[in-house]
């Protein structure tokens, strides 16, 4: 019997929560209650809610900063792999 490769997506980073928000600080708790596998509050639906609730919260001039700035480090990454690679 013939096997195929299983290949799992590395876990999302951690949302990121607009500093000073009073919603964004709130559904951060709650995400961090949610996806813990030991606590009582352990949801991993409800965490992933709470993620995409705290990416999809309006602070958008802050966020579209953060966005760039995690693409650039993405991106810096990225390079610092290749160069590895090739050496």
């Amino acid at each position: 019997m013939e096997t195929e490769d299983i290949f799992l997506a590395a876990p999302l980073p951690a949302p990121q929560p607009t500093p000073g928000c009073l919603v964004c600080g709130a559904l951060m708790e709650q995400w961090q209650q949610t996806r813990m596998p030991n606590s009582p509050q352990y949801d991993p639906s409800l965490s992933t809610d709470c993620a995409v609730e705290i990416g999809r919260h309006p602070h958008e001039v802050l966020k579209q900063r953060q966005k760039k700035q995690r693409e650039t480090e993405e991106n810096e990454e990225r390079a610092r792999r290749a160069r590895r690679r090739k050496n």
